[in-house]
C-alpha cells in the first residue's frame, strides 16, 4: 500500500466512522510498514508525544 492509497483509507474510514461512529470499530490492521515508519520515528524522538487539541475533542 503506498502513501496515497493510505490516505485514501483513512479519508474513507473518516466519512464513514466520524463523530458518530464513535466506538464503532473494533480492530484496525495497522500495515507493516506503518509500524516500521512508526519505530524508526521513535528512534529519532523516543516516546515523546504532543498534547491532543482540544479544539479538536468530541463533544
Amino acid at each position: 500500500m503506498n502513501l496515497q492509497e493510505l490516505s485514501a483509507a483513512i479519508n474513507m474510514l473518516g466519512a464513514l466512522c466520524g463523530p458518530r461512529g464513535k466506538n464503532f470499530l473494533a480492530h484496525v490492521e495497522v500495515p507493516a510498514e506503518v509500524q516500521a515508519a512508526f519505530a524508526q520515528l521513535q528512534t529519532v524522538y523516543g516516546t515523546d508525544t504532543r498534547a491532543a487539541n482540544p479544539a479538536y475533542a468530541i463533544k
